[in-house]
């Protein structure tokens, strides 16, 4: 069983990753935004970091940014409906990759997926 912090302003999305974790016997700790999450932060510690890249006021992007500055061993996976697959746009997803994240998720979730990629982050 792990603990694990939710960063995901869309309530629906948020309460998908609740369940497909708590289904796996997981705790899950919710929070709305990166500003909110920055500030669980300081007073807790989490075995995983899933939070969504674009949110109002601090997105996942800078969350990712702050975290590695202070906890570079702490395990992330990015997930957004945004990847950025496009020959116009930068992939978003990647980009979140390269700023820290260990794992990258493209919305709408696959359980499947999902589920093997927060086995391989709690792997290590």
């Amino acid at each position: 069983m792990a603990r694990v912090l939710i960063v995901e302003d869309d309530p629906s999305a948020r309460m998908l990753v609740v369940m497909l974790l708590e289904k796996e016997g997981h705790v899950a700790v919710q929070t709305e935004n990166g500003q909110e999450a920055l500030g669980v932060l300081e007073q807790d510690t989490f075995d995983l970091i899933i939070t969504d890249l674009f949110m109002p006021g601090v997105d996942g992007f800078e969350l990712i940014k702050a975290i590695r500055e202070t906890r570079s061993d702490q395990k992330i996976i990015a997930i957004s409906g945004r990847d950025g697959a496009t020959e116009s746009g930068p992939n978003y997803l990647d980009f979140s990759h390269s700023l820290g994240a260990d794992d990258v998720i493209a919305k709408p979730l696959d359980a499947v997926e999902f589920r093997l990629a927060v086995k391989r982050c709690l792997a290590f």
